[in-house]
């Protein structure tokens, strides 16, 4: 996909050396969404504040291929603190949005490379140490699913307990309606 380059980003590029960074958005529920950067120190471009976590946070290649296969990306987290810990274990995170961009030291444009939604955290601790894997699948991936919901009262209350639309559908299997050319109205 053909993206512009901000032209910060572009001078900074062709420089002889560069200080590039990935920054994060994981999109939690309000208010606790997480916005982190492979840089050190917190960033704030545009109005969210970036926090750096340097080398203890990994974002892997993002691949991209013009036949709209779907794939996706991973984040991992190194030498957490018990707190944060405690906070993604708590938190619901599947099917949550995961927004990945690339930056350049010194320079407040951001370019997005890929969306996609939280999938699969796993966590290790071996007493030293906590380390927090995150999946992110692009959203293509969900085109590849079969859809589970039915046309039910029961599978729409679930999702809308104050809908009741769907209630009159089962009445209307024995209904006969008649229309067309062959149709005469009843008399009043």
């Amino acid at each position: 996909m053909a993206r512009s380059i901000p032209s910060g980003i572009a001078s900074a590029i062709t420089n002889a050396s560069t200080r590039p960074f990935y920054a994060v958005d994981l999109l939690f529920d309000a208010p606790n969404q997480l916005y982190f950067h492979t840089g050190i120190g917190n960033k704030t471009i545009g109005s969210i504040t970036y926090q750096g976590l340097g080398d203890l946070f990994k974002v892997s290649a993002i691949d991209e291929k013009n036949d709209l296969t779907a794939s996706g990306a991973s984040l991992k987290l190194n030498g957490l603190n018990s707190t944060l810990l405690i906070r993604a274990l708590a938190e619901p995170y599947q099917n949550r949005i995961c927004n990945i961009y690339y930056g350049e030291e010194g320079n407040s444009n951001l370019i997005f490379l890929f969306t996609g939604l939280m999938d699969v955290m796993t966590f290790s601790d071996d007493g030293e140490k906590s380390t927090i894997d995150l999946k992110v699948e692009s959203h293509l991936k969900r085109l590849k699913r079969k859809a589970v919901l039915k046309y039910t009262n029961e599978s729409q209350r679930s999702r809308h307990p104050t809908d009741t639309g769907m209630s009159y559908i089962t009445g209307l299997q024995e209904q006969r309606l008649e229309f067309g050319k062959g149709y005469k109205p009843p008399a009043t």
